[in-house]
């Protein structure tokens, strides 16, 4: 599917970014830096609390993962009504 492809390009999934659509999430770019900015947030309210700096509790991970499939849900929506547009 056209839509998996150009995320997962546009997300850093693939071993190699399609050029037409590069990884938004390379260091120095704008996604790398909000991305840099929860990962520090997810670690500093994993240890304050249960005082563990691994960042994976679980109702962290919650908002984490909720939060990814529901960026993933709307771009696709985006995509979608961008290809009826044309």
């Amino acid at each position: 599917m056209e839509f998996d492809r150009i995320y997962e390009s546009m997300n850093g999934m693939l071993e190699e970014a399609d050029p037409n659509y590069p990884s938004e999430f390379e260091e120095g770019r704008e996604c790398w830096s909000l991305y840099e900015s929860i990962f520090d947030a997810r670690i500093r309210l994993s240890k304050a609390i249960n005082g563990n700096e691994d960042g994976d509790h679980p109702d962290i991970m919650i908002i984490i993962n909720a939060y990814e499939q529901m960026m993933r849900y709307l771009c696709k929506k985006t995509f979608e009504y961008g290809k009826h547009q044309m």
